[in-house]
């Protein structure tokens, strides 16, 4: 189902045009009727293949408990209620993390915390929708031939190594000391840079525009 979903997400971005001048292969320009139809298709869709992953997760859980099934800390027992307001958490994460500019995946481990599930739970969900956002991008930009493959091969080696180093690093950590906060701090932390650098850039770009007219705000004098 998440490979069904990581299609439906690249087909209808590579459909429709982007705001940012993203060319579309079936010559959609930016919010043209095509472009809006293609838009509320792909949040409809995806809202369909979230309620039947929903229900799917539900019968089977049922089904474990009714067997005797008893699940640990770590297991997530998904019911109506959590399994309803979980793809509205990870909906508003993603919206949020659009509007900021970073990755959805680091705005929704606070609300996974927030909604009560096991660190570990939260930092294989938040990496998970990460890697699915990120090559759902990537793929997008290698289909529209917008990639640089100089700049591609620098950001996937800093990625695997950052990545390779984390994992056993805290692999490291939470087997030594029992402690699965130390992913949690971590997320914190990058959220927090992330925030900050964020801040920093906002507001260098929205000087430099104001300065050059481009924010439609101009001198009074």
């Amino acid at each position: 189902m998440i490979c069904v979903i990581w299609l439906v997400v690249v087909a209808f971005s590579v459909l429709r045009s982007g705001k940012s001048g993203e060319p579309s292969i079936i010559g959609v320009r930016s919010y043209s009727l095509t472009y809006w139809v293609l838009t509320i298709g792909g949040i409809f869709t995806l809202s369909i293949l979230t309620w039947i992953l929903s229900s799917n997760l539900n019968k089977r859980i049922q089904a474990k408990l009714a067997t005797g099934w008893i699940p640990n800390s770590s297991e997530v027992i998904w019911t109506n209620p959590n399994s309803g307001v979980y793809p509205i958490f990870a909906a508003l994460a993603g919206l949020i993390g659009g509007l900021l500019g970073i990755g959805g995946g680091m705005v929704l481990a606070p609300l996974l915390i927030e909604l009560g599930f096991h660190d570990l739970v939260v930092s294989a969900t938040s990496a998970t929708a990460v890697l699915l956002t990120s090559s759902s991008a990537l793929t997008q930009y290698i289909i529209l031939d917008m990639l640089l493959p100089s700049y591609s091969i620098v950001y996937l080696s800093v990625g695997i190594a950052a990545t390779a180093s984390g994992q056993i690093t805290f692999s490291y950590l939470v087997a030594k000391y029992n402690r699965t906060s130390f992913l949690v701090g971590s997320i914190a932390i990058m959220i927090i840079v992330s925030t900050i650098l964020l801040g920093i850039s906002g507001i260098i770009n929205t000087i430099e525009d104001y300065k050059t007219g481009n924010m439609g705000i101009t001198k009074p004098w």
